[in-house]
């Protein structure tokens, strides 16, 4: 999920509070994307959303060099918490 609509031609800030609200209200993974550019950015919005995981868009196409260290993140941070309702 985009932090970003088309209204705002996906630039701005983005809303992790509503990929948390998403996140809280279904019981299917949510993938995070949107100004995820280092693994401190990942694991900041993996612990704000509780997302189950995040994406590197343009960070990655553009160079920054940290898909391969965001992935790191990904196998050592902690679980999110579980969530209620039906999940696995």
């Amino acid at each position: 999920m985009h932090g970003r609509t088309r209204a705002c031609a996906y630039t701005g800030p983005v809303e992790y509070e509503t990929i948390r609200a998403v996140k809280a209200a279904v019981s299917i993974p949510v993938i995070a994307n949107g100004d995820i550019a280092t693994p401190e950015q990942a694991k900041q919005v993996l612990d704000y959303t509780g997302a189950d995981a995040v994406m590197i868009g343009r960070a990655a196409r553009d160079g920054h060099g940290s898909s391969g260290r965001s992935a790191t993140i990904s196998t050592t941070a902690p679980p999110a918490p579980a969530r209620g309702g039906g999940g696995p």
